[in-house]
């Protein structure tokens, strides 16, 4: 989870520094935000939920960090905004996912009472 979330805030800081293109840096960042939902969820499906949680403090992260390079300066506010607001809510999403997941994988968890008795 830690090694997911420092890629996902690294690609983000150089994608940012790259000199990639303003529309390759909003591309990079909206297929990282794609990325993390679908490994945050993957994580807590698998009921790894310290490592969704760790997904999750990474957007929660981005979307309170700065923007750096020129490529994000050439986006302007309202698109680096937009992104900031996509990444809290993606990171709101991992948190529901976590819960939801969490309990459907408490549910299924056999107790020992169960292990017992077989």
């Amino acid at each position: 989870g830690w090694v997911t979330a420092a890629a996902l805030v690294n690609v983000n800081a150089w994608a940012g520094s790259a000199s990639l293109g303003a529309a390759r840096c909003f591309a990079a960042a909206v297929l990282s935000l794609l990325a993390a939902a679908a490994l945050a969820d993957s994580y807590a499906r698998l009921g790894l939920l310290s490592a969704a949680a760790a997904v999750g403090w990474a957007l929660f992260a981005v979307s309170r960090g700065a923007a750096v390079g020129p490529d994000a300066a050439a986006l302007g506010p309202l698109a680096l905004d937009g992104l900031a607001t996509a990444s809290a809510a993606v990171a709101a999403a991992v948190a529901v996912s976590i819960a939801v997941r969490g309990a459907q994988h408490l549910r299924t968890t056999p107790t020992l009472a169960d292990m017992v008795e077989e």
